[in-house]
């Protein structure tokens, strides 16, 4: 019996030391071949962490109005007045990455007859809160809260956010922002296309002194009356699309914005005309007034 264990083992040994032989010695690169063993992270090289998400609209209210959301996009205040996340942006300026929740709230509860607000009727009041990203980790900072950048809207709602259209925006010489957020509306069978305008003014430049964010005007960007024009029996039918671009100020300061259309416009009962560049809107802004005009 020891005889045949014996036996065994040296047959085994034997078996082993020829197949060590076919393989044949590995040379340096089968040797750091990484598939041959679980790569292990160079402690020496760091990994870059993901940048925290925005904050949710929830949150923007909550750090606004003190409200709570349930779903995440309205809050009701005590005295009646709904709060909403209108929108919501991030972008860049001087390197530094920023975010803002804007947000809009009626004056008071849909169907008073008495309201102590100053706003236009059927007007809501823009809100925003703005933060900036930094440290280690890196975490969103509130570095501003304003419950009133301006007013517009109609029958206390904001204007319709337009996501088939990107907001664009255009950075100043002196450190400001101007962003164009696109909208929609919808009046007697008649589909319009704006941007509301707002500045970003993060240093106090010029005549906002007090205010990060201000609301700077809608300026008109096409209009479509296909609902209400019957294929031309009713109406005359006609659409036009506005492309908004940015012309910089000789003086460094906002710059002027030109609405170019596209598309045709009513000429005449049963007629209408092609639109050129002699068409386009072009909009200064207006100190005194506080907003863009024509």
């Amino acid at each position: 019996m020891e005889t045949m264990m014996e036996h065994m083992k040296m047959l085994a040994i034997a078996v082993a030391l020829l197949s060590v032989a076919a393989c044949g010695p590995r040379d340096d690169a089968q040797a750091a071949d990484p598939s041959d063993a679980l790569a292990v992270p160079d402690p020496a090289v760091p990994i870059a962490a993901a940048s925290p998400e925005p904050p949710s609209g929830a949150e923007i209210l909550r750090s606004l109005y003190a409200l709570e959301s349930g779903d995440g996009t309205r809050a009701t205040a005590d005295d009646g007045a709904m709060a909403t996340y209108w929108f919501g942006h991030a972008f860049e300026l001087d390197g530094q990455p920023y975010f803002t929740g804007f947000t809009s709230l009626t004056a008071e509860a849909e169907g008073t007859e008495e309201s102590s607000s100053t706003m236009e009727p059927g007007h809501v009041a823009i809100g925003q809160v703005t933060m900036v990203l930094g440290g280690d980790p890196a975490t969103w900072t509130t570095i501003s809260r304003d419950g009133y950048v301006g007013e517009f809207g109609l029958r206390n709602q904001a204007e319709t956010i337009d996501a088939s259209r990107q907001a664009t925006s255009h950075t100043t010489p002196d450190g400001r922002l101007v962003l164009a957020i696109p909208t929609r509306g919808f009046d007697r069978g008649v589909a319009y296309a704006a941007y509301a305008m707002f500045v970003f003014n993060p240093e106090g430049v010029e005549n906002q002194p007090f205010r990060t964010w201000t609301y700077a005007g809608t300026l008109p960007a096409g209009s479509d009356n296909d609902a209400a024009c019957g294929d031309g029996a009713v109406l005359t039918c006609a659409r036009s699309v506005g492309t908004l671009t940015f012309e910089p100020s000789p003086d460094g300061g906002l710059p002027r914005l030109r609405v170019a259309f596209s598309g045709e416009t009513v000429s005449g009962p049963g007629e209408v005309r092609p639109l050129g560049p002699a068409d386009a809107g072009v909009f200064a802004y207006d100190d005194a007034a506080g907003r863009y005009v024509q």
